[in-house]
């Protein structure tokens, strides 16, 4: 990447979902393989770059009104505790891997957003 004078371009996007679905090939035909461990797939050196440069692209040319850099940081501290709560509450949660993972991602968001909602109003009443 550092050798590149201009790291982006528009069809990264593209290259980024071609990626995505060489990530879920690999996963589906390793799935039911008898193997070693293997906790790395060969498909996500391509996915982890090109949404690195899918990122830089849209930083540097797509205006956005809000800041992912504040989110993503409320949700990675946050997701932890969810998760916890989650299995505690629901004992059978892990039984549904594709609710419990929206439940996850959903119930984070909302609380990330109304953290930040509430640290807002309360910078404006402080000032």
């Amino acid at each position: 990447m550092g050798s590149k004078e201009k790291l982006y371009s528009k069809n990264c996007f593209a290259k980024l979902i071609i990626s995505f679905f060489f990530l879920i090939f690999e996963a589906i035909l390793l799935h039911d393989t008898n193997r070693l461990n293997s906790n790395i797939l060969l498909s996500c050196v391509p996915l982890t770059y090109y949404l690195f440069i899918s990122t830089i692209y849209i930083t540097n040319n797509i205006k956005l009104n809000f800041q992912f850099g504040i989110l993503s940081k409320y949700y990675y501290l946050i997701h932890p505790m969810i998760i916890l709560i989650l299995s505690l509450t629901f004992k059978n949660i892990y039984d549904y891997p594709y609710l419990n993972i929206l439940l996850v991602l959903l119930i984070t968001h909302i609380i990330s957003i109304l953290i930040i909602k509430l640290k807002n109003k309360n910078k404006k009443l402080i000032i």
